[in-house]
Parts: C-alpha cells; sequence; structure tokens
C-alpha cells in the first residue's frame, strides 16, 4: 500500500464541551452566607495565626498553619459519593492571595503544595485532590508513601490547567468512573485520572476516609487568603456532558 496523493481539507467535528447535568437534585453543604462549618461542614485549624470570618479563610499569618472545612458522609448531609454512579461538586471560591514558596518535594523546580486545595474521595477511596495557584488549578499526584522525600510521586505536581483563580469563580468537580473533570460554566479547566492517595503515612490522614470532601489549606507547606462566596453543593448520580459544535482543522489524507 501506498499513498497516491495526500491534500489538506477543513474538517467540521462535534467536541464534547462542558456543559455539566447533574440527574440528582443538588444537596446544599453551605449555602454562601455565614460559616461553612455551622452548616454541613466541620471546621478544622491548627496553627497559630489562622482568621475565619463569615466565607472567609485565612492562613497567610503562618506557613505552618493549616485550616479548613470537611464533609463526611457518616457525619454531615453528605450523600454517598459512587464514582460508578457519578457524582459533582459545585463550589464557588476566590483565590485572594496564596504562597507556595519552597513547596518543591522533588526536586523538579515546581512547586507541590497549594494554600488552597479541594478533595474528593470516593466511597471507595478512589478520588482527587487539587491545588489552586493564582494562575493555575491542578492535581496531585499519587504513588507510593512517604518518607524519605524526593524518591516518589506522592503528593507532586499533576496535571494541571491554566486559570485566573483570583476572580470569583463558580466551579464543577465532575467525577465519573476512573476519572474527574474540573469546569466553570462550559470551559474545561483540567481533567485526568482519578487518584489513590491511600498510601499516605502521617498525620491528619484523612485519604483512607470513603465519601469525604474538604476546602481548605491541608498543608504546612502554604498559605492562602480566600472566600467561599457562593453555595457548596453536591449532586450524586450520572452526569452527561453535552456535545456542541466546534471547527477543528485537521489533516485529511486522500489515496
Amino acid at each position: 500500500m501506498f499513498v497516491v496523493a495526500m491534500m489538506l481539507r477543513v474538517c467540521v467535528v462535534m467536541v464534547l464541551a462542558g456543559v455539566v447535568l447533574p440527574l440528582a437534585a443538588p444537596v446544599t453543604l453551605y449555602n454562601g452566607t455565614g460559616k461553612p462549618g455551622d452548616q454541613g461542614f466541620v471546621y478544622f485549624a491548627q496553627g497559630t495565626g489562622v482568621t475565619q470570618v463569615g466565607n472567609n479563610l485565612n492562613t497567610m499569618a503562618d506557613t505552618n498553619a493549616s485550616a479548613g472545612f470537611f464533609a463526611v458522609h457518616t457525619l454531615n448531609v453528605l450523600p454517598v459519593l459512587d464514582r460508578q454512579a457519578g457524582y459533582t461538586l459545585e463550589f464557588t471560591v476566590q483565590i485572594k492571595e496564596e504562597d507556595h514558596s519552597g513547596s518543591d518535594r522533588n526536586d523538579d523546580e515546581i512547586g507541590d503544595r497549594a494554600g488552597f486545595s479541594v478533595i474528593a474521595l470516593s466511597s471507595d477511596k478512589k478520588g482527587i485532590e487539587l491545588g489552586f495557584w493564582p494562575d493555575q488549578v491542578w492535581a496531585q499526584n499519587d504513588g507510593a508513601a512517604q518518607p524519605p522525600l524526593n524518591s516518589n510521586t506522592l503528593f507532586t505536581h499533576g496535571e494541571s490547567g491554566l486559570w485566573n483563580t483570583t476572580a470569583a469563580t463558580t466551579y464543577q468537580l465532575v467525577v465519573q468512573g476512573d476519572a474527574y473533570r474540573l469546569y466553570s460554566g462550559t470551559t474545561l479547566i483540567v481533567t485526568g485520572p482519578l487518584r489513590d492517595y491511600t498510601p499516605f503515612i502521617g498525620a491528619n490522614d484523612v485519604y483512607k476516609t470513603p465519601d469525604f470532601l474538604f476546602l481548605g489549606d491541608d498543608t504546612s507547606s502554604a498559605k492562602a487568603d480566600i472566600d467561599l462566596t457562593g453555595p457548596i453543593t453536591v449532586a450524586s448520580g450520572g452526569v452527561v456532558v453535552t456535545p456542541t459544535a466546534k471547527t477543528l482543522y485537521l489533516p485529511l489524507i486522500t489515496r
């Protein structure tokens, strides 16, 4: 077989855009006013200098401090997070300030911690942890247990998507099957495989907890000042991504 002729043509194809349609009524964990810890979350803080006023959480005074909000199916109104059936976490956050300097754990000159993170763990403990920097959102890798540092990929910088997180933004984190997708409206920010963080050994180990959510600063190697400016909801059940037309320029080969 051989190619007789080649020519470039323009082809219009259908691609999947990020229109997320949860099939179940969402459960509201936080209505966007007051403190999340007074509603469907438990407030957690350790270290000094943490402030939490209304929807604002600030750990900028001390990098070693950590604080945030978590929900567990057995404690809160959080529904079962069945990744095979699918679920969508929706939240609105503004990263007003964030610093992760000195957080490179594997000597690749890329930071591996974030002052604001979101963790979603499914019923079988597989899930995703996303770190928010001012200019991007990225996934924490899984891997073998540590210590020692620099010997594995556990909790190192994975796939990322460029995004201005300093503006108040409503996000949809869709988990289904073996993958996650993070959207803002119809824009896909970052996507990748779910992780297994259960090999982690250390203090405050939440990664062996099924049906678990966390939003906040979960590290002693970064800090942030954030506002949770809107409701936080979870919709369980299947999700649908609606196809939309988009023009792609593809090479077609004729023989």
